[in-house]
């Protein structure tokens, strides 16, 4: 589950469930009842914006961090602020993107020193980002088709509700 602030400053939540080998949340059993056993929950907090923030998500239990690098985002921070911002290993820096050029992804990426790009526009699988792992958003209604998404090379599928006006991120 990840919490982050959409464009008009609301809090939203969005449950990741990857799907690689090796990765958290991918080995899963159910016993007769139907109760998964060996699901690891991911928490990530986004919109982080300074040093106590990131501090205090990762001492409150957050697996990842998020850093918003949507211009029209009151929780934007400029790539270099968000180098500035330390976080241990183990702790997954994830940058969310709308609508963004894969190369621009990149150079951010390398600035930000990111593990994972988080896509919330009309980015289709052909313009990920090559160097890094892709967390893909998309939005789920009334008619929502998962099959649509069946063979999406995204490490995870971010399940996100109606934008409400914000055009992204307003679930």
């Amino acid at each position: 589950m990840s919490a982050r602030f959409d464009a008009t400053g609301n809090r939203s939540l969005t449950v990741a469930a990857p799907n690689d080998a090796g990765v958290p949340g991918s080995e899963r059993s159910h016993d007769r009842e139907g109760v998964a056993h060996g699901v690891i929950m991911m928490i990530k907090i986004c919109g982080i914006t300074n040093q106590q923030d990131a501090t205090a998500a990762i001492e409150g239990g957050a697996t990842a961090i998020g850093f918003n690098f949507y211009p029209r985002s009151p929780r934007y921070i400029a790539p270099e602020r968000a180098a500035e911002i330390v976080s241990p290993a183990g702790v997954r820096r994830v940058g969310v993107f709308v609508d963004e050029a894969p190369a621009r992804i990149e150079q951010i990426a390398r600035t930000a020193s990111l593990d994972v790009a988080q896509l919330h526009g009309a980015e289709t699988a052909d313009g990920y980002p090559a160097s890094l792992p892709v967390w893909k958003a998309v939005r789920v209604g009334p008619g929502f088709d998962f099959t649509r998404f069946r063979d999406c090379p995204a490490e995870a599928l971010l399940l996100d509700g109606p934008a409400g006006g914000a055009g992204w991120g307003g679930g």
